[in-house]
């Protein structure tokens, strides 16, 4: 569900998104890549809160209050139910 939910977010920002947030995404998404894979937990650390952001900023630029909540409640459930965890853990 969260990545479908993730997808179609993408696809409803790629329009309305503005130069700026096309800008922080990549700058994200260069973050991440320069820490992957992780070789430490602060490595780990890093790559999860640009991420959180990268998403962020994908769900800002589509501009609908209905879908980021929807989402917000298909992620946190995964991280309160303990689903995610580090390569190789």
């Amino acid at each position: 569900m969260r990545r479908r939910l993730e997808s179609y977010a993408a696809g409803r920002a790629a329009k309305p998104a503005s130069p700026e947030q096309i800008a922080e995404l990549q700058t994200l998404a260069e973050r991440m890549l320069a820490y992957t894979p992780s070789k430490s937990p602060d490595d780990y650390r890093i790559i999860s809160v640009a991420n959180e952001a990268f998403h962020r900023t994908i769900y800002e630029a589509v501009c609908s209050p209905r879908l980021m909540t929807v989402i917000s409640v298909a992620v946190d459930i995964g991280v309160v139910a303990r689903t995610y965890y580090l390569t190789g853990k």
